[in-house]
């Protein structure tokens, strides 16, 4: 997890704090938050490691079913709420040091404050929950700037500048490449992938589903989704993922 992610997540929660009810959406949905809503050109792995940690905070909820597809809920005051908590338990906290001499404040006391555990390690969401918009928009007008600035090959820009590669592709390819693509669905679900690992496989094929369906597919970004380490950790995976790749 790097700092990046986190504001990817911050963004994603700014986004849906924003909307009345928050955002209930395919989770393929979410990966044009951050270039639609923020002008912002971040890559797949980014978001997906983004969508994973307001996940192990409790603010998003991510549900697959047989026929919807996977689905991801932020409710426009999940994170808010989980800022209450923070407060509350960092002044509970406050008033038992300065109360108890013997109190540690090892892990196992820690436990009576979920909050401040669950958000230890997330130091630039605490900072987003402290300060709040502004701060976030801030962060942002200087990571589109260094994000602009880079040259990495590793960034899966989809910004729309980055709309190159485009390929004809003919509609018996196209069924030739989704079936490719739903046979790695199913390679995953029966993998032995960990739970967490299966939702980024998915994410990064949702995707990829979602770029070939449009009319003239940018093949050099589906391309780049099928390269995608996750993909790699099963051989029937990488091997069906291969087969993608080399066509159509």
């Amino acid at each position: 997890m790097s700092d990046i992610d986190q504001y990817v997540a911050a963004a994603i929660i700014q986004f849906a704090a924003n909307q009345r009810d928050g955002i209930s959406v395919p989770v393929a949905d979410i990966f044009d938050i951050p270039r639609v809503h923020f002008d912002w050109a971040v890559d797949q792995a980014q978001i997906t490691a983004a969508i994973e940690i307001l996940r192990n905070i409790g603010v998003a909820d991510v549900s697959n079913d047989q026929y919807a597809g996977t689905f991801i809920a932020i409710g426009e005051r999940s994170f808010s709420s989980l800022w209450r908590d923070v407060k509350g338990d960092e002044a509970d906290l406050a008033r038992k040091l300065a109360q108890d001499e013997f109190f540690a404040g090892d892990d196992e006391d820690m436990l009576a404050y979920p909050s401040l555990l669950i958000m230890r390690p997330y130091e630039v969401l605490k900072r987003y929950g402290q300060f709040g918009t502004p701060w976030l928009n801030a962060a942002l007008d200087r990571l589109r700037v260094d994000v602009s600035s880079e040259t990495s090959g590793d960034a899966i820009s989809i910004s729309s500048s980055d709309w190159t590669g485009r390929y004809e592709v003919s509609d018996n390819d196209k069924i030739v490449v989704e079936t490719h693509l739903k046979a790695i669905e199913a390679e995953i679900e029966v993998s032995k992938l960990t739970n967490s690992q299966k939702a980024e496989a998915r994410a990064v094929i949702r995707a990829a589903q979602n770029l070939l369906e449009s009319p003239n597919p940018a093949w050099a970004i589906i391309v780049k989704l099928l390269s995608s380490p996750i993909l790699a950790n099963v051989t029937a995976i990488a091997a069906l993922a291969v087969a993608v790749i080399k066509g159509p």
